[in-house]
C-alpha cells in the first residue's frame, strides 16, 4: 500500500491531485501492508517539522505525532480507509510537530481501491487550522468575560436590536 501525504494551499489542490494520479499509476502489483510516506512537500515540513529524508521509508506508526486524546478516532478513520469500508473520510484532530508543539489539523482523506477491492493508496490533504482554533477560543473567552461583566454589573444593562427591542437584560 502506498500512502500519499500532502500539505498544500487550497489553490494548489488540482496540481496536487494530478501529482498523486501520476504516482498512483506507477504502483506495481503485489503491494504490502506497509504504509510509506512519499516525501512531504515544503508546506508539510513547515506544519509538522520533519524533513523528507527523516520520513522516507518509515511507517506512519513510527512517529508519535497524533495527540493522545485523538488517537482512537484517528485509528478508526485509518481502518475505514485501509479496509475500504469508507474510502472518503474527514478528520479534525490534533497532531504533534517534531518539536512537540500541538497543531490543529483538518484531514481530507481518500482511499484508492482497485477493482479487486484491494487498497492501492491513500491520499491525505491536511490543513493547519491552529490559528483559526486559537482565534475561536479567544472569541469564546471574550464572550464569556462580557457575559460575566453584564451579569455582575452593579447597574441595569439592556442590549437593544436595530429596532430598539430589548434582546438581553441583566438582572
Amino acid at each position: 500500500m502506498l500512502l500519499v501525504f500532502l500539505v498544500v494551499p487550497a489553490f494548489a489542490l488540482n496540481r496536487a491531485a494530478e501529482a498523486c494520479e501520476c504516482r498512483n499509476r506507477n504502483i506495481s502489483g503485489g503491494g504490502s501492508d506497509r504504509s510509506e510516506w512519499i516525501p512531504p512537500q515544503p508546506p508539510a515540513e513547515r506544519v509538522f517539522g520533519w524533513k523528507a529524508e527523516e520520513v522516507l521509508g518509515k511507517r506512519m506508526e513510527d512517529f508519535a505525532w497524533i495527540y493522545e486524546e485523538d488517537l482512537t478516532r484517528v485509528t478508526e478513520i485509518s481502518e475505514d480507509l485501509k479496509t475500504g469500508r469508507n474510502p472518503l473520510r474527514f478528520s479534525a484532530n490534533r497532531n504533534y510537530r517534531k518539536d512537540g508543539q500541538v497543531v490543529h489539523c483538518e484531514w481530507y482523506n481518500s482511499a484508492l481501491i482497485d477493482e479487486t477491492g484491494r487498497l492501492r493508496s491513500i491520499l491525505s490533504l491536511v490543513l493547519d487550522v491552529t490559528e483559526r482554533k486559537q482565534t475561536e477560543n479567544a472569541l469564546r473567552e471574550s464572550e464569556l468575560r462580557l457575559q460575566r461583566f453584564v451579569a455582575e454589573a452593579p447597574v441595569g444593562l439592556c442590549i437593544l436590536d436595530e429596532n430598539w427591542r430589548a434582546i438581553s437584560v441583566n438582572r
